[in-house]
Order: C-alpha cells, then structure tokens, then sequence
C-alpha cells in the first residue's frame, strides 16, 4: 500500500513539474482614491509608469502606478483545513469517529496546481476499525481566458472494501469555465485515463484487480455564492473503465459552508458524498460530514 501511495504521488509530481511556470500571479492594487482592483499582472504590456492587468469582469485595465496608494498582495496560494469529529457511548462500547480535509491551491498566471487530502477514522474501545485517505493532484495549464488542458492524479485508501482497498486513477484532458462570476462558478474537465485498484480479501476473486485499466473520465466542478455568508460547492465525477465488462463509476459531493462572521475566514460546513464504484466492492459508499475549517 505504501508503494502505491508513493506511486501516485509521484505521478502527480511528475505532472507537475512536467510544465514550469513563468508568469506573474493574481496582484490587488488599492488605489488612492480608496478603491481596489483585482486581476492577473500582465507583466509583457505592464512598463514603469503602468501596470496592466485583466481583470474577470472588466478585462484589460491600465493603471497608474502613481494611482496606487500600498503594495502588491501576492495571492499565489490559498489553503484551507477542515475538522470534523463525532462520537457515541453503548454500554461498554465507546465509538469515536473523526475526518480531516485539506486544500492547497497554487496560481501563477496560466499555471494552477491544486492538491487535495483526506483522512477519516472510526474507533471503537480505542481501537481503529476502519480507516479511509485520498490524495488527489490536479495541474492546469490555461490557454486562453477559460480553457486549459490538464493531468490529474488521484489515490483512495477504504480499509472496509473485500475488493479494491486501493484505488488509484490517472487522466490527461481538457477543461473549460462555464461560468466564471463573482457569484457562479462552472467549470467541466474530459479526457481519457488509467485506472488500477487491489487489495481487498475478495480481490483474488475479480480478473481485473491488480491491472491496469483503460478509462475515460468527466467532471464538473460548481460553486455558487448564496450570500456574504453563505456558499454551495457541488462536485461530480463521472467515470468509465474499459475492463473485460465495462465499469461505472460517479463520486458525487455536495458542501454547503456558512461562515459566521462577515469578511472571517473561519466556516462551519455540512457536507454530503456518495461515491458508487462497480469495480470496487462494497460499490457504494455514503456519508455526511460536519466540519469546522478555515482558510489562510
């Protein structure tokens, strides 16, 4: 299991550097008149007397350096970490279950790197009883406002399923921005993959367990700005593995997050997954989550 994990890391690693960045970031100027502006530093058109930079909504903007009253705020990076805990008390058996999520997201002009984790664990009388992890890689290279191809590498770790405890997909595609507002947030991905899982005390039983598979994979990604406050993130993969039988499979995720104090950083979220996998057996896999996070 080790090497696999350290196997899917590396490919991940190995997609990124693959493609080295060399554009200016997302800048914000305030400027003296007390507003700010918010865009990627177009450093080829930007001299010492201007800074051009594209802004979502109104495009190419020029301004003045003498019109900027502070510094540039470098936000290259963005993560965020979420807690999630609970537990029950029956007689003599005590159970405890708690659940991680982290986030690293990298932007360098028409280069994106963004790093998922997650682990949960259930207890019970101080001993681990099921153990679940994924770590997914994801690298974008945009050409154009809303287009970019991308690699994306993803590892899953479920110590409960007979078939399939590891679960290791790969793909290589393109993605494109449907929506891109201060309020709505689409965006689809399609291309073809690998797929490969083993593990599992009923995998000598499956063919294709412990082989790579040919596949194909669509998802899209939404987000939605409720309010100041409040927010709606839907996530949906689609997948197919061209085994001896073909194989379906759809992770779904839905989140919402309430942030209590306006402009805080600190959010409570109510998340809801089903994840179904023909491949791996149990096939389906539910569940809610209560998390507590913030971002920085």
């Amino acid at each position: 299991m080790k090497n696999l994990f350290s196997f899917s890391v590396f490919l991940g690693l190995a997609n990124v550097i693959t493609f080295a960045p060399s554009f200016a970031g997302e800048v914000s100027y305030k400027l003296i008149n007390g507003d700010t502006i918010t865009g990627i530093l177009m450093e080829e058109l930007s001299t010492e007397k201007l800074k051009v930079i594209n802004h979502p909504d109104l495009g190419i903007i020029e301004i003045k350096i003498s019109s900027i009253r502070s510094q540039t705020i470098d936000k290259n990076w963005q993560s965020s970490i979420n807690v999630g805990f609970n537990g029950s008390s029956a007689g003599s058996n005590d159970e405890f279950n708690y659940s991680f999520e982290g986030k690293t997201l990298y932007s360098l002009d028409k280069n994106t790197i963004e790093v998922n984790t997650s682990l949960e664990n259930k207890k019970s009388n101080d001993e681990i009883i099921s153990k679940k992890g994924e770590i997914d890689i994801r690298y974008d290279r945009f050409f154009g406002e809303r287009s970019s191809l991308y690699s994306y590498t993803d590892y899953r770790l479920n110590t409960l399923n007979t078939v399939g405890v590891n679960e290791l997909t790969t793909s290589l595609g393109i993605a494109r921005k449907i929506l891109n507002t201060n309020k709505h947030k689409l965006s689809l991905s399609i291309g073809p993959g690998v797929n490969f899982y083993s593990g599992g005390v009923l995998c000598s039983n499956d063919k294709d367990c412990d082989k790579l598979i040919p596949a194909s994979i669509i998802s899209s990604d939404y987000k939605w700005e409720i309010t100041s406050k409040i927010s709606l993130e839907v996530d949906d993969t689609f997948s197919t593995a061209f085994s001896s039988n073909t194989k379906i499979g759809n992770d779904f995720s839905t989140t919402l997050r309430y942030y209590p104090i306006k402009d805080s950083k600190v959010n409570t979220s109510l998340k809801y997954e089903i994840n179904y996998d023909s491949e791996i057996k149990p096939s389906t896999d539910r569940g809610y989550k209560f998390l507590l996070g913030t971002t920085f």
